[in-house]
Parts: structure tokens; C-alpha cells; sequence
């Protein structure tokens, strides 16, 4: 696919969603969204609108599921879940 990686430092700088920041050395660094995170964000997304794994894996090209799982985390619901459980637990502690 190629590395898009200035593409996509210009467009999110033209859209004002990053900057370029000074550092230290004079030199410009780019602070903001990156490329790689919106695959993190298409796999949860599409697998909560309840599109099959299989086609979601298919359209990402991840050939395993070992490397699907890797993409499809960081829901919210389950971030809530956990803090749940671990709340009755530390209750039932008490």
C-alpha cells in the first residue's frame, strides 16, 4: 500500500484536527491523529453496527483471528463492564 504517512500529516493539519509543533532541536514534530488508529477504530465500529468478523477481517485483511482480536478492542461497554465487576468485588471484600 505505500507509506502515506506525510499525506496524512498534511490533510489532518489542513483540517485543523493536528499541528506541527517546534521541539527542542528546531526541528518540526507532528502532533495529532494517526493513520494506524483509524484501523483500531473501523474494526470496533463495524463490529458493533453487528457486521460479521469474517467480512470485517476480510475488508482489514487480518488473516487470523489472533491479530482480528488485537484490532477489536477498547469498547466502552466493556471498559463499564469491567469497572463493575471490579466494584462488586472490592464490596464484597468489605
Amino acid at each position: 500500500m505505500g507509506n502515506f504517512r506525510r499525506q496524512w500529516y498534511a490533510a489532518c493539519v489542513a483540517i485543523e484536527a493536528g499541528a506541527w509543533q517546534d521541539t527542542d532541536s528546531g526541528r518540526k514534530k507532528y502532533a495529532g491523529p494517526l493513520l494506524r488508529h483509524c484501523r483500531h477504530t473501523f474494526v470496533r465500529n463495524a463490529d458493533d453496527a453487528g457486521l460479521e468478523e469474517k467480512r470485517i477481517m476480510d475488508i482489514t485483511g487480518r488473516l487470523t483471528r489472533s491479530t482480528f482480536d488485537r484490532y477489536n478492542i477498547g469498547r466502552e461497554k466493556d471498559v463499564e463492564r469491567a469497572r463493575e465487576v471490579i466494584e462488586r468485588f472490592h464490596k464484597r471484600r468489605v
